[in-house]
């Protein structure tokens, strides 16, 4: 049985479900970024958006890659979204990440700023050991191999293939599995080429699936033992 030390937590439409509508809100805004900033029509900021996804894995990767754009303006501008008008408060979380014994950490492409706002709302506030967002990571993003490494480094440098990433990308977990990280994809069932160590449909499922990272497990055990 592998011995985990921490446990990675992607944040949109992983601690909180997809159905929300909060990433459309997001995507709309990207949509309307490119179109202002690079002077497009609808459908070809929709076909850049597509564009620097598969090549650089974010939006704004592609930007500062290739356009130069600020990335503070740009994600203050995308996430201007209305949070708390559209994710209900999650009675049931913060006691599930608090059973979990081992440290915990939001790994987002978005601004730890964004982060905040969902996990308040949610009242998980206070139940992370941190949040690593995309200014942390040095705007290096998910799945690109380097922001693993980084997040790795600032959660205290333990073994990759000791943790866990929870989200709802498979691009992004495949990336995290060729690093050694367990696997946890969250939301539907998707068939593609990649398959997760663990699919489960909502973040409350985790325990199902990785029973001893809870401490009523670990206790369970300790008394058999």
């Amino acid at each position: 049985m592998t011995i985990y030390s921490t446990l990675f937590v992607d944040l949109d439409q992983t601690v909180y479900p997809a159905s929300t509508g909060i990433w459309e809100d997001v995507a709309t805004r990207i949509h309307s970024f490119l179109q202002e900033a690079l002077d497009l029509d609808p459908q070809e900021a929709v076909e850049r958006r597509i564009y620097y996804y598969e090549k650089h894995g974010t939006s704004l990767r592609g930007l500062q890659q290739e356009a130069k754009v600020d990335p503070i303006k740009y994600m203050e501008y995308i996430h201007d979204v209305p949070v708390e008008a559209k994710i209900q408060p999650d009675p049931a979380l913060p006691a599930l990440l608090r059973a979990i014994s081992v440290p915990k950490y939001i790994l987002t492409n978005a601004s730890i700023d964004h982060a905040q706002r969902v996990l308040t709302h949610l009242g998980v506030q206070n139940c992370f050991d941190g949040i690593i967002d995309i200014i942390r990571l040095g705007f290096c993003n998910k799945p690109d191999p380097q922001a693993y490494r980084r997040a790795l480094t600032l959660a205290g440098d333990p073994e990759a293939q000791t943790c866990i990433l929870l989200d709802d990308s498979l691009m992004n977990l495949e990336a995290a599995s060729l690093l050694g990280m367990t696997t946890v994809h969250v939301g539907p069932h998707r068939d593609a080429d990649f398959t997760p160590d663990f699919q489960i449909s909502s973040i409350h499922d985790l325990r199902a699936v990785i029973p001893e990272i809870h401490q009523d497990h670990q206790a369970e055990g300790d008394q058999d033992g």
